[in-house]
């Protein structure tokens, strides 16, 4: 396996490091609100370490 390409082939293109609000923003805009919603949740709960 080559560096960038996971195990089932797929090549990662890119990886962003965002604060859960900008990462909820991200996931909207490109059009997954479900999961958008889910971080949200998350961070609603002090699940996530968004230090």
């Amino acid at each position: 396996m080559s560096a960038g390409q996971s195990p089932d082939g797929e090549t990662v293109a890119e990886v962003l490091t965002l604060p859960a609000p900008r990462a909820a923003a991200y996931l909207d805009a490109g059009e997954d609100p479900i999961h958008a919603d889910v971080l949200r949740h998350a961070t609603a709960l002090g699940l996530l370490d968004d230090s």
